[in-house]
């Protein structure tokens, strides 16, 4: 798979959800250094995993507009292994 890029949307906001869960990689991020190791990826999905699960579903379980934003957010960390 082909490491994708981040937009700057997508950078803004997954520098967001790492600072409120407290995971230090947002500092890394920060720095435009986005050479992570596999289980700070792992880390970085399950965060993005249980922010998806808490605020991107709709009460029909069909992800919402943020829900869309986090699966792309995914898939772009998945693609740095």
């Amino acid at each position: 798979m082909k490491r994708v890029l981040l937009s700057e949307k997508d950078k803004k906001l997954l520098f967001e959800i790492l600072l409120k869960n407290n995971m230090p990689y947002y500092k890394q991020l920060y720095e435009n250094n986005l050479n992570f190791k596999t289980n700070e990826i792992k880390e970085i999905i399950g965060v993005l995993s249980d922010e998806f699960c808490r605020n991107g579903l709709k009460e029909n379980d069909e992800p919402n507009s943020f829900g869309l934003e986090i699966e792309n957010l995914i898939d772009i960390v998945n693609s740095w292994h």
